[in-house]
């Protein structure tokens, strides 16, 4: 029974025939049960059901089935075992994972399945009885695919109990009946992790450059083992690099542990005139092998009694002829154990390792590395620091197990273009600005100058005038007659206050006698740094070491009208700190080619331009 969600009622011209009026009748009527079956189930708690699923077309009322994820369907269930092809280790198969039972089917293809409860479900199809299904526990077979049997098989999965009146209470369970014990085979590398030689005859195997990322054998004593190789033991496995052992290793308890081994004796010859030795294979040779919860170790070094063969050289191949050794006397060597399942194994600790470098985990009392047993847990507070990293939220205080968190200044950038920074370390040297969206951002002890004004003038001293006359008509100004050559140096003072690595710039109003263009004039200048507090410092004289200004240019403007007047300003600047001297230099020389001026050129005003 299912819910009718399309009810057909009586269409016009429809031929009327005795159930034609209660055709609709009857659906809703199914509806109206369907439902109350529903409800019912669901106020008593006593069902839960997957409805109206994909399921296997052949899946029949009553039959087991599990989720396929390759078919995205529920398929009639089979117990069967599978061997992990990385452990060795027997599991049962995911056909033997019993969701639940075929309850109802509406389609081929679908149907609702009882995953778990109690409820009247005809299980005779999955049982293939014939009248009544008996009471009893039933398991899923091994035989047919879909059934249910009461005998329980060597893989035993419970389904369900049927109670021999036609109801069954549903209860499967995921849990894996090999969970309780399972039993794994490793095939272990007869090669030492290292270089070694074959040895003279009676001569020791030796273990050279022993590598630990190698599969294989490695000394005893090597770094790897943490000093737990038991006494007298010559080579340890390195179980480290194998992952599937590792994760498994010691087993539980130790005594299950089994070894068998394969290995031809140098003197396994066909010739007979050569003493045959003993072959070294069988079960575990308690005088050779150990094993122990720390590892697995080679008790012997000598001669042709070690783990691989005897006259193995590293890079040599180990093939092996018919003459060398008999067919079936190719090396290997097997390890075999069984781990015992505890009840406890799901709510304790079984081993414990860290994901994070600086969390150290050793045996108690020291300091070996360890997974397993009575463990120390320290913490390597060595933290590896990363530099520059942006954010102004630092972490400030601890308190409790809290750390408190704040805002810092980052950084300090000047908004405005009269704010001048400049950054110091704690040893007073300088510290470099860096660049960030666009920003000049200084970082450190960082200082603050602030001008008035966007720029500066600072008003000119005249130190020296060299055939320059001073005049006063039409205005007053410095001339610069053009009979003979002439200069001045003019000295500006930078305030003490100034911003450090500030900007300065020479202008100069120039006045044109005549109406021409007007000549070149040089520039040049020194600087006077200012000297620190009772420290004596050699300054150059205003007239030596002139460097000359080449930004300023007075020869392209043309004097349209006697007495006019222009102004230059110097484009690039000098950069200067507080206290610095500047004293800048003017000339005109009339025997240069460039000077055609004819009238005299007057300086009415220079000023110096900081910024």
């Amino acid at each position: 029974m299912s819910l009718e969600r399309f009810i057909k009622f009586i269409k016009e011209g429809e031929p009327v025939a005795p159930g034609t009026p209660n055709r609709p009748l009857r659906q809703l009527d199914q509806n109206i049960q369907y439902l109350w079956d529903v409800i019912q189930a669901a106020n008593l708690g006593s069902t839960v059901y997957a409805r109206e699923v994909t399921v296997e077309s052949t899946a029949e009322l009553g039959m087991p089935v599990y989720w396929n994820s390759s078919t995205s369907s529920f398929d009639r269930a089979i117990a069967k075992m599978e061997t992990d092809s990385t452990t060795g280790y027997i599991k049962t198969s995911d056909s033997s994972q019993v969701w639940g039972i075929v309850a109802e089917k509406h389609e081929a293809t679908l149907a609702d399945i009882l995953l778990f409860g109690y409820a009247p479900v005809d299980i005779s199809a999955a049982t293939d009885s014939s009248g009544a299904v008996p009471a009893g526990t039933y398991y899923l077979s091994g035989t047919g695919v879909g059934k249910l049997v009461l005998q329980k098989p060597p893989v035993s999965v419970p389904v369900l109990r049927a109670d021999g009146s036609g109801n069954v209470y549903v209860n499967p369970s995921f849990m894996d009946f090999l969970e309780n014990h399972q039993h794994y085979k490793f095939d272990l590398t007869m090669l030492p992790a290292g270089d070694t030689t074959a040895p003279a005859e009676g001569a020791i195997h030796t273990i050279t450059s022993a590598d630990p990322t190698l599969t294989g054998w490695l000394p005893a004593d090597d770094a790897t083992f943490n000093g737990n190789a038991p006494a007298n033991a010559k080579f340890g496995y390195n179980i480290n690099v194998e992952p599937g052992l590792k994760n498994l290793y010691p087993p539980i308890p130790l005594e299950s542990a089994d070894v068998e081994l394969l290995r031809p004796s140098i003197y396994d010859w066909h010739d007979s005139s050569v003493k045959l030795r003993e072959r070294l294979a069988g079960q575990a040779l308690s005088d050779l092998v150990v094993l122990d919860r720390n590892g697995i170790w080679w008790m012997s070094n000598c001669y042709d009694q070690v783990p691989w063969p005897t006259d193995y050289t590293t890079g040599n191949s180990l093939s092996y002829s018919p003459y060398d050794c008999p067919p079936d006397a190719v090396p290997a060597m097997l390890l075999y154990f069984t781990k015992v399942n505890f009840a406890t194994d799901q709510s304790v600790v079984s081993s414990l390792t860290s994901v994070d470098t600086r969390l150290k985990i050793y045996c108690a009392g020291s300091t070996t590395a360890q997974a397993v047993g009575d463990l120390d847990i320290d913490l390597d507070l060595q933290f590896v620091t990363t530099e520059n990293q942006p954010g102004y939220k630092v972490l400030k205080a601890l308190d409790g197990e809290t750390f408190t968190r704040g805002a810092i200044a980052e950084g300090v950038y000047a908004a405005s273009s009269n704010v001048s920074l400049y950054a110091i370390d704690n040893d007073g040297v300088a510290v470099p600005s860096e660049t960030v969206d666009g920003k000049t951002v200084y970082r450190g002890n960082v200082g603050i100058t602030v001008s008035s004004s966007l720029t500066q003038d600072l008003g000119a001293q005249i130190v020296r005038l060299d055939g320059v006359t001073e005049e006063h008509s039409p205005v007053l100004y410095l001339g610069m007659p053009d009979g003979y050559a002439t200069s001045y140096t003019v000295k500006f003072d930078v305030p003490a206050d100034a911003a450090v690595g500030s900007n300065f710039k020479f202008r100069i109003r120039v006045l044109g006698r005549a109406a021409a263009t007007l000549p070149p004039l040089a520039f040049s200048y020194n600087k006077s740094t200012r000297p620190s507090s009772g420290t004596p410092q050699i300054n150059p004289v205003p007239d030596s070491a002139l460097v000359s200004i080449s930004d300023i240019t007075t020869n392209t403007t043309t004097i349209a009208t006697a007495d006019s007047a222009v102004e230059f300003t110097q484009a690039t600047g000098i950069t200067v700190n507080p206290g610095d001297i500047i004293y800048i230099q003017v000339a005109r020389d009339p025997t240069d080619a460039g000077d055609t001026y004819g009238g005299e050129v007057g300086i009415m005003q220079q000023t110096g331009v900081l910024s």
